[in-house]
């Protein structure tokens, strides 16, 4: 998402100032709408994660690797 910010093309925001708009206005106006389906997709994403997570049984999930390098350390 990040990159996806920096990216974006600086004109309108210039101009939209220009225009009068305060820095709340802009990014309702102008960065909002331009960002909605990079927002929708991330969003779409996670919750299809989120989604997985809950409903693999957790007998049948890949064993994350945190979870193997805390199963193989040496008992003191």
């Amino acid at each position: 998402m990040t990159g996806h910010h920096r990216a974006g093309p600086t004109e309108f925001v210039d101009a939209a100032r220009i225009d009068g708009n305060t820095l709340w206005g802009v990014y309702r106006r102008i960065m909002l709408p331009m960002r909605a389906p990079a927002l929708l997709s991330v969003g779409v994403l996670d919750a299809l994660f989120r989604r997985n997570d809950v409903l693999i049984a957790p007998d049948r999930r890949a064993a994350r690797v945190g979870d193997l390098s805390v199963s193989a350390a040496p008992d003191r």
